[in-house]
């Protein structure tokens, strides 16, 4: 297992060079980060949104320093989000406006939220129900092999000779 601290016993992305060290802008060679998934359980809707809150900012400050930048565009940032409790609905439909059901980023940004995500060909529901997911697996099996079945099981039979 490969350590993330140098040799010197700091993290592997310090300068070496002594006065590199000291500059202002330290270089960071991280270039892409891909398929964060973040599970948050709260006791309340409220503790919830203030969770989200919290998670969201944190992410931002944390990419932020290392000079990565969040695409919070539909399709590439999306939560999924199931409120449950007294005030559930409340809350839900405070998330929505003219932007779509979604959270709102202190930044101007918008986070999506969405009822599926589909990832390395399988499909997540926040409702929790693998209906979609058995649907989404016919639909790929049938386009895949319904072709090709009835290539091999709808050709007329061949003459057998004795």
């Amino acid at each position: 297992m490969r350590s993330s601290l140098n040799t010197r016993g700091a993290p592997f992305w310090t300068p070496t060079d002594e006065t590199a060290r000291h500059t202002a802008d330290p270089l960071v060679e991280v270039t892409f980060v891909d398929d964060e998934a973040i599970g948050i359980v709260a006791s309340s809707p409220a503790a919830l949104d203030k969770a989200i809150d919290v998670i969201v900012a944190s992410l931002r400050s944390a990419f932020t320093a290392f000079n990565l930048h969040i695409n919070w565009k539909k399709g590439k940032s999306e939560a999924m989000l199931r409120y449950r409790g007294r005030g559930a609905a409340k809350r839900l439909d405070a998330r929505r406006s003219d932007r779509g059901l979604g959270i709102h980023i202190d930044d101007g940004n918008f986070l999506h939220i969405v009822g599926e995500y589909k990832h390395l060909g399988g499909l997540i529901t926040a409702s929790g129900s693998v209906a979609p997911e058995v649907t989404h697996r016919v639909s790929a099996a049938m386009s895949s092999y319904g072709p090709l079945s009835g290539r091999l099981f709808s050709a007329p039979p061949r003459c057998l000779r004795h």
